[in-house]
């Protein structure tokens, strides 16, 4: 059943540390990961952050599969030409019957250059 599922390839940039400028400034460094097989669908007002307003911005539910093992707790990636920044992303469910097994929720801000 899972098959008929439309999934998309995504390609993660993740934070792995930071560096610092002349200035004292920290600058993120990334790294990217490509995962294969996800499902996008739009969040509900359930999955975002306490305290978020929604607004106008576009937010989507991203279902990881159960083969990707990194942590994505802050970073961004990149949707149909629209870059997205990671607001939550959950821990592994236990024992799921699917193909995934944890998602993130991110929101668009603004358009890939």
């Amino acid at each position: 059943m899972t098959s008929f599922l439309p999934t998309v390839s995504i390609i993660f940039s993740v934070v792995i540390g930071n560096n610092v400028s002349s200035f004292g400034e920290a600058i993120p460094i990334f790294d990217e990961v490509t995962v294969d097989g996800c499902l996008v669908e739009p969040a509900s007002a359930s999955d975002l952050p306490e305290g978020f307003e929604l607004g106008q911005r576009r937010v989507v539910r991203v279902h990881l599969p159960k083969s990707f093992k990194h942590e994505l707790a802050s970073g961004f990636f990149v949707l149909s030409g629209r870059k997205f920044s990671i607001l939550t992303s959950v821990f592994p469910l236990t024992k799921s019957p699917l193909d995934w097994d944890r998602y993130c929720v991110a929101e668009e801000v603004g358009i890939n250059e």
